[in-house]
């Protein structure tokens, strides 16, 4: 009779660790695979890397996760103008990639080669003038209080 118990303890007891470790393994089987994710997308490179590193370079940031603390954006913001996706973007994130980069918005587009974003085909053939470029960057450039 005791030797029932005692199987039934054991029964139980391992019963009890599986689920204490399938409890613990699902929320860590869930981290390791989004810390394998995380691992390939920061190695891939994307068409815009070369002048945005470059860029990096001139302020001394060496990693995208600089890059994305410096700017106040997640990744995946940062990865949208790597691809020059900027069409995707929010003028908002823009700002703040910008501002990471310590470059201006119409700046900031020239560099991934999108200076035309945004601009129709009429309006492009009239406003790519050089105080075009000057009006647009005082219209995009955060506002500075003089006291």
């Amino acid at each position: 009779m005791f030797k029932q118990y005692e199987t039934l303890q054991h029964v139980l007891s391992t019963v009890f660790v599986i689920v204490t470790l399938a409890g613990l393994g699902i929320p860590l089987l869930f981290f390791v695979v989004g810390k394998i994710i995380e691992s390939f997308s920061s190695q891939r490179t994307y068409e815009f890397d070369a002048p945005i590193q470059g860029r990096m370079g001139q302020l001394g940031l060496e990693t995208w996760k600089e890059v994305c603390q410096a700017a106040g954006v997640r990744r995946s913001t940062l990865d949208l103008l790597r691809q020059g996706e900027v069409d995707r973007l929010r003028l908002k994130q823009l700002r703040r990639l910008g501002e990471g980069l310590q470059l201006s918005v119409p700046d900031l587009l020239r560099l991934v080669d999108c200076a035309d974003f945004g601009r129709s085909r009429a309006a492009m053939s009239f406003a790519a003038t050089p105080t075009f470029w000057q009006n647009l960057q005082n219209l995009l450039s955060p506002k500075t209080s003089e006291s």
